[in-house]
């Protein structure tokens, strides 16, 4: 289960009608360390590859990060925690 903040959406690109390229994307608050993101990319990558036996170098990997400001749950921005 993904951490409060966080959220994880998982496509497939297909070529051909083959579907080979796996595209998973996160969405995160911002704040976090390039280090922790980067780190995230990775074993994502190398879990999608292992999971599906798609090459690394075919499965994507998007992190976006958003402001405090513009997410909120149950109607509370986290700014305003």
């Amino acid at each position: 289960m993904a951490e409060p903040g966080t959220t994880l959406r998982m496509n497939t690109i297909r070529v051909k009608g083959d579907p080979i390229m796996p595209m998973i994307r996160v969405d995160i608050l911002e704040g976090r360390p390039e280090e922790k993101v980067q780190e995230l990319q990775e074993k994502l990558c190398a879990t999608l590859s292992e999971v599906l036996g798609t090459p690394p170098e075919a499965t994507h990997v998007i992190v976006e990060e958003h402001s405090k400001r513009n997410w909120s749950v149950g109607g509370v921005r986290y700014i305003d925690k």
